[in-house]
């Protein structure tokens, strides 16, 4: 629907410089706005607001280059959190990614990542994607064909990017007819991050400590992991790790082993507490994870009470030692637990 209503505004072009702005300026005041895109504020083919301070000044009005802007950042941001892709894989993702099984019928996204004997060798690979996904997926591709057209390039489907420049401000600004050659390329990490903080502000993302959160792509994939994880009950360990491309378990133990403010860390807390307030159950963990079940089951061996006082001397080692909790998987889908110095 985005895709059908951008189309609408697409300006048509000529292969002189001389009437470029009055081309646009006559499209865009004799184009209706799409009901879709009304919502956007859209009041000018450009006029230059990729170069504001606060980007939220855009929730009063855009440019249609900014509305594709902020549309490519959008898309960017679902692929890369339901396919916990690096960077570099969305960045490759050619025009044709977005496949249907003809035995199951079920949509998967085509990638390129790192082989696992040779890191710096790519190798195709294809993740399930959401159905959804796949139609807004098919949208954007179609938005990018016809800016390519439009630029009059024309190139290999198999070759052509799905993030290539042909959405960039400037290309999008441009009003001649001159080949697009730049279509070839994809976008730059630098242009796709400055997107996406772009979007955060438009969408007036929540504060923290009074200042915006700047997500990086990295970091849509390690929402997928800690998602994946927690709704696996702790066990999808080896399923992930395939999903996101690790080469073997240690490099997945890294999502499960970061900064002491992640999901996992309190996670893992909570599950050395629900396994110590089970009196028949055995914990694998260090000699100061078991000394805190050992210390708390001597006190009580009542569930309920269990399980907070297992919380209370795990926080209190940790203020202790200034140690905090990590785990890793051993045997079978068998945790272990364990403090570290951060």
């Amino acid at each position: 629907m985005v895709y059908v209503a951008l189309q609408v505004l697409l300006c048509p072009l000529s292969t002189s410089r001389k009437y470029s702005l009055e081309i646009k300026n006559y499209v865009y005041k004799t184009t209706k706005i799409p009901d879709a895109l009304k919502p956007l504020i859209i009041t000018s083919w450009e006029k230059g607001d990729d170069n504001k301070f606060d980007y939220s000044e855009l929730r009063n009005g855009m440019s249609v280059n900014m509305a594709i802007r902020l549309y490519t950042a959008a898309i960017w941001i679902l692929i890369a959190s339901f396919s916990a892709g690096r960077a570099t894989s969305l960045r490759t993702l050619n025009r044709n990614c977005f496949v249907q099984s003809p035995v199951d019928g079920l949509f998967d996204i085509v990638m390129k990542i790192p082989k696992s004997s040779e890191r710096l060798e790519l190798e195709k690979v294809h993740r399930p994607i959401p159905d959804l996904i796949y139609d807004y997926g098919l949208e954007f591709a179609l938005m990018v064909c016809e800016l390519e057209e439009r630029r009059g390039f024309i190139g290999d489907e198999n070759e052509l990017f799905l993030f290539g420049c042909a959405l960039s401000y400037r290309s999008i600004s441009a009003a001649r007819e001159d080949g697009g050659e730049n279509s070839k390329h994809p976008l730059s990490d630098d242009y796709i991050n400055a997107s996406i903080n772009m979007f955060m502000d438009w969408i007036e993302s929540p504060l923290i400590g009074g200042k915006r959160w700047y997500p990086s792509t990295h970091q849509f994939r390690r929402l997928f992991a800690v998602v994946y994880f927690n709704f696996s009950d702790q066990v999808g360990l080896d399923e992930l790790s395939w999903f996101m491309g690790h080469s073997n378990l240690d490099q997945t133990f890294y999502y499960a082993e970061v900064s002491p403010d992640d999901e996992w860390i309190d996670e893992a807390e909570a599950t050395i507490a629900r396994i110590g307030a089970s009196l028949n159950k055995h914990i694998n963990g260090d000699e100061a994870v078991r000394s805190i079940i050992n210390k708390a089951r001597q006190s009580t061996n009542i569930s309920t009470v269990l399980e907070t006082l297992v919380r209370r001397l795990i926080d209190e080692h940790k203020e202790k030692t200034g140690q905090q909790v990590r785990f890793c998987k051993i045997d079978g889908n068998e945790v272990f637990f364990y403090f570290i110095k951060p």
